[in-house]
């Protein structure tokens, strides 16, 4: 098991949220944001999280903020850090207003339940998966990692990373259609080389 060598503490910590709210706002920095329909309706979220590095999880002018409140010093960086952390967001609704996503490391899944004014996120590495609808405005950014969106009502939707977008179970991948060529080219490139 390797999780018995980490030298981080992780724990699942439950927040459940009363207030009302439209809009949704998370920053963090390594985990997996999922978001799920409530069975209750009631909101929730469940983080699996660093027990030095929790996330605090409150309403402020009608927003559902979710921040990391990194307690660790800087030594405490240091050391074999084992377990997924993940963060999942129970919403009683499908309509929300605007919501904005800023993570470091991790995957994002939004399922197409959900619909949203507008759409915003940020991600340095891993994946995004965002079938939700963001009725005046979708902005996605990845360094690295992929994008695969669907229901994409916007004019002019902003998407940087690899990108595929899947409608009608029609799966486009740019990024690999250049890799495909670029290797043709050079295998035709190489076979020309060696006949001459």
């Amino acid at each position: 098991d390797f999780k018995k060598l980490g030298t981080n503490k992780i724990e699942t910590n439950t927040y459940e949220v009363t207030e009302k709210f439209n809009n949704i706002s998370i920053n963090s920095e390594s985990t997996d944001v999922i978001f799920m329909p409530s069975d209750n309706k009631e909101c929730k979220v469940v983080c699996t999280e660093e027990a030095n590095a929790k996330h605090s999880v409150k309403v402020e002018n009608n927003t559902l903020v979710i921040e990391l409140e990194n307690k660790k010093e800087w030594y405490e960086n240091i050391g074999i850090h084992v377990g997924d952390l993940e963060m999942t967001v129970y919403l009683p609704k499908s309509e929300y207003g605007d919501l904005t996503i800023e993570v470091t490391t991790g995957d994002i899944n939004i399922p197409e339940v959900f619909k949203f004014n507008s759409i915003d996120m940020n991600l340095t590495t891993g994946d995004v998966e965002c079938f939700a609808s963001g009725k005046e405005f979708l902005k996605t950014k990845v360094s690295t990692g992929d994008i695969v969106v669907k229901n994409i009502n916007t004019k002019s939707p902003l998407l940087t990373g690899t990108i595929f977008k899947k409608s009608s179970r029609v799966l486009f991948n740019i990024a690999s259609f250049i890799c495909s060529f670029v290797y043709c080219f050079f295998n035709i490139l190489y076979l020309k080389l060696l006949l001459f």
